[in-house]
């Protein structure tokens, strides 16, 4: 085998990748980076056959816990507390890695949601999904508001129907039906989930919205709306209806309160919806949250035909997973 190790392109992966995706500085700029060139250095790095020495200034990086990097043979992998080499012998899918610096490349958000199939379940796959393709990044701390979203449903269906024979593919196929695009929170991501799953793994099956749905107002309607844009918390804009989270118990300021009760207005007189007011007590309490998603299901012309009490046994085990423990 040739040695190409002047090159010593070190691969990260794995929970490593996400932590990077999730809190880094840099990850606009790796986000923006040629996607073509890094995975080329990537293939070429994994025909190396030497080990890779990893610099301190990464290992202080993601100082908690050990930085996941992937490595073409068993002969090449680094063991120490502090790095996990994992061992890829398959071809890498198109445009999996992304520049991170000038010695490391980090597997794209559409890769690294592949590896994690492998260690999530699949209802934490679908809520990894759910973030990737949303505005919210999850942090030890709780959550932060991102720019925008890392990926979106197509660009993640796209990666995993061009991949093949990888490990974890079928899962990741079957949670990306399951997505949605432009979640804005942890809590809104258990909302749709808790929602639209289907029987089996604890949702209700009711069809997919659009979230914070953005809609222009006609110029006719500006003055009188106060706004040129209105967005909907959750939407069906076909049928017409939407739901809109309680400011008093999803929003704590003021500002955010007269926000949402003028939007609501908007929505309601000018553009003629149905509007459900969701409230954070009706989300959490089970018995609430049968009730709301039973009257959502009506609007939406979804008849419900789970079986209890299997249904029952999955609700319960889905609400553990997504819901946060308070």
């Amino acid at each position: 085998m040739r040695c190409y190790h002047v090159l010593m392109t070190i691969l990260l992966s794995h929970t490593t990748a996400l932590r990077f995706w999730r809190s880094s500085a840099r990850r606009g700029e790796a986000l923006a980076s040629p996607r073509r060139a890094s995975t080329q250095r990537a293939r070429i790095a994994l025909t190396r056959c030497k080990k890779v020495d990893i610099p301190t200034s990464l290992l202080t990086e993601f100082e908690s816990g050990a930085v996941d990097m992937l490595v073409g043979s068993k002969g090449v992998r680094v063991r120490t507390a502090r790095v996990a080499s994992h061992v890829w012998s398959l071809p890498v899918p198109n445009n999996s890695f992304c520049a991170c610096s000038k010695n490391v490349v980090v597997s794209s958000p559409e890769f690294c949601f592949l590896q994690m199939a492998s260690t999530l379940s699949i209802v934490e796959l679908i809520q990894l999904g759910f973030e990737l393709c949303g505005t919210y990044s999850m942090r030890d701390e709780g959550f932060s508001v991102a720019d925008g979203s890392l990926t979106t449903v197509a660009q993640l269906g796209r990666f995993l129907e061009a991949a093949q024979g990888l490990r974890g593919l079928d899962k990741a196929r079957r949670a990306v039906r399951y997505l949605i695009n432009g979640s804005a929170s942890p809590m809104e991501t258990a909302f749709a989930m808790l929602l639209c799953l289907p029987y089996a793994l604890g949702g209700y099956g009711i069809r997919r919205p659009q979230l914070n749905y953005r809609t222009e107002v006609p110029a006719s309607l500006r003055a009188e709306a106060g706004r040129s844009i209105c967005v909907f918390d959750m939407c069906w804009p076909a049928l017409r209806l939407a739901c809109e989270y309680d400011s008093n118990t999803w929003h704590s300021d003021a500002a955010a309160i007269d926000k949402d009760a003028r939007r609501r207005n908007a929505m309601l007189i000018l553009f003629g919806y149905r509007s459900i007011t969701v409230s954070w007590a009706q989300v959490v309490d089970p018995a609430a949250f049968n009730r709301l998603a039973r009257q959502i299901a009506r609007a939406t012309g979804k008849r419900l035909r789970y079986r209890d009490p299997g249904f029952t046994r999955a609700h319960f085990a889905l609400r553990e997973c997504v819901l946060p423990h308070r």
